[in-house]
């Protein structure tokens, strides 16, 4: 891609999908239309909503000619975005989930690097927020830039979001480059197929993306079967990795190592599926040590793995007990 050149305020779309979310739709709004950048084009694609959220955001048309409202059948998110990079204009674009909210310089921040540094990628940190908690935890950033070798690298290790939210992109990254469509972990997918396609890449040290978390997840919470096609993205991770040099091959295991913790850890109300998550973690435990991240509750699930699956299983719902207590704090 070639090198961004510094204009004065260019148009930046930022595409929310909105989908039954009258309860948090106003916040992530009032977030929107108060950004201290001030050229954006503001797109809500209304994705066949059963509650108030169509005419909030016909409400907020009306107060702010910056705002353009899509309404469609209910197909998904990934189709609400895309039918938002279809229609948008702008020369950057960024994404934002309707129950969360941005902080008042969060595109100003973003683009401002972006364009300092000439990379085509500019991503931020996050706090998770909880429903009805004052519990909040921090996903911060170091500012760095990285060349496109190294940002796969770091995606790898989780060291920065791979949500396709808490980013800016230059808009050539979304040419030929869609969600698909029905899935789920698309994110996960997404955001190595992205990295293929820049040079550079800048992280923020700023916080300033809230990314809500619904109070909706207990202990005995039934597990969607669709999880399954975690190991689907697993192996196309791996392929697309691989394919490109065999020096990931090593950060491509582990980060399935790494998804495969969390998702271990997540599954604890369904034996059966967190049997094949642990099944992962055996087969690439090695990774851990061998590439020594401080990921210290990754670290305890790790360890106990190789006291058997009983032992790992007991000492998952613990922690996950104890996790839960404090969010409830």
């Amino acid at each position: 891609m070639e090198k961004i050149q510094k204009k004065h305020n260019p148009l930046i779309s930022l595409i929310i999908p909105v989908y039954n979310g009258e309860h948090y739709l106003k916040r992530c709004l009032d977030s929107v239309i108060s950004q201290s950048y001030k050229n954006l084009e503001i797109i809500l694609v209304n994705d066949g909503s059963t509650d108030a959220s169509l005419d909030i955001c016909e409400q907020y048309l009306h107060q702010d000619n910056r705002i353009k409202v899509i309404t469609q059948n209910n197909q998904g998110q990934s189709a609400a975005r895309n039918k938002g990079l279809d229609v948008c204009l702008g020369e950057f674009i960024s994404f934002l989930d309707s129950d969360d909210w941005i902080g008042e310089d969060y595109i100003q921040n973003l683009y401002s690097i972006l364009v300092e540094e000439g990379a085509e990628l500019a991503i931020t940190g996050l706090q998770i927020v909880f429903e009805n908690s004052a519990f909040v935890v921090q996903k911060e950033t170091v500012r760095k830039v990285l060349v496109r070798d190294e940002a796969i690298k770091e995606c790898c290790m989780n060291n920065y979001q791979s949500s396709v939210c808490v980013k800016l992109y230059k808009r050539e990254i979304w040419e030929n480059l869609r969600f698909p469509v029905g899935e789920i972990f698309e994110d996960y997918l997404l955001s190595i197929k992205v990295l293929e396609k820049v040079n550079k890449v800048v992280l923020s040290n700023s916080c300033d993306y809230a990314y809500f978390q619904r109070n909706d997840s207990t202990m005995n919470k039934k597990i969607d079967k669709r999880i399954l096609l975690m190991f689907q993205r697993f192996d196309e991770v791996f392929e697309i990795l691989t394919g490109m040099t065999e020096k990931f091959e090593a950060y491509a295991r582990y980060n399935i190592l790494s998804h495969s913790i969390g998702w271990f850890r997540r599954t604890h109300s369904d034996i059966d599926l967190q049997k094949k998550f642990f099944k992962k973690i055996e087969n690439n435990r090695d990774l851990f040590f061998a590439i020594k991240q401080k990921k210290y509750g990754k670290f305890f699930v790790e360890l106990f793995s190789y006291l058997g699956f009983p032992v790992c299983r007991f000492f998952n719902r613990l922690l996950m007990r104890h996790t839960i207590r404090l969010r409830e704090k």
